[in-house]
């Protein structure tokens, strides 16, 4: 009997204990209007394809990119969703292709000898990024450990380049190409891209 009253007092203060505890623990809230909004910044190395003859790349020709995705699912568990998204990179490309104008303002462009001696001759543009993705998912609002596809292409808008070309006691910048593709349509996949437009429509 005494035994049975110690595990009766005993048993009584632990539920009373847990009690306590569940009132006052902070309540756990499931968002249901979860979503996986993204900020994102990366880094990319810039090839050139279609290029014309003895053109070469030198240095590093990299890129900055970084913006903001909104993520809008599309079904109620909401593990399916098209993220739609705005940012900004800036991009160098380090070669051997000069550009220049003549005196009636027309492009030149023109290969540099392996002769010719100059300290850099690169080319930079800015672009407004408009990235689109199909995002498939298997986190929860509660679930945090996951596997993500994200697939998409990544508009961009060049509203600023610059071309200069600079050696000893000569320094040529251009900021007038009137053949330089303003409008990209770069496609993302598995973290890199690939542009599907070419840099110059004509050289």
């Amino acid at each position: 009997m005494i035994l049975l009253g110690l595990l009766m007092t005993f048993s009584g203060n632990a539920q009373s204990s847990d009690d306590d505890r569940k009132e006052n623990a902070i309540p756990t809230v499931v968002d249901s209007l979860y979503r996986e909004d993204q900020f994102y910044i990366g880094l990319s190395f810039n090839l050139i394809n279609n290029e014309p003859a003895d053109f070469t790349q030198n240095g590093f020709s990299g890129g900055l990119h970084l913006g903001f995705i909104r993520d809008m699912p599309l079904n109620k568990r909401r593990n399916k969703a098209i993220g739609v998204g705005l940012g900004f990179s800036t991009n160098t490309y380090n070669s051997n292709l000069f550009i220049g104008e003549d005196e009636d303002g027309n492009s030149i462009y023109s290969i540099l000898d392996s002769d010719v001696d100059y300290k850099s001759n690169r080319l930079n543009t800015n672009l407004i990024e408009m990235p689109i993705q199909y995002r498939w998912r298997t986190s929860t609002a509660t679930k945090y450990n996951f596997w993500r596809i994200y697939t998409g292409i990544k508009l961009g808008y060049i509203y600023y380049y610059k071309a200069r070309f600079e050696q000893a006691n000569n320094t040529v910048v251009q900021t007038s190409i009137p053949e330089l593709n303003k409008l990209g349509t770069p496609q993302l996949l598995l973290w890199g891209m690939v542009v599907l437009t070419l840099l110059f429509n004509t050289i």
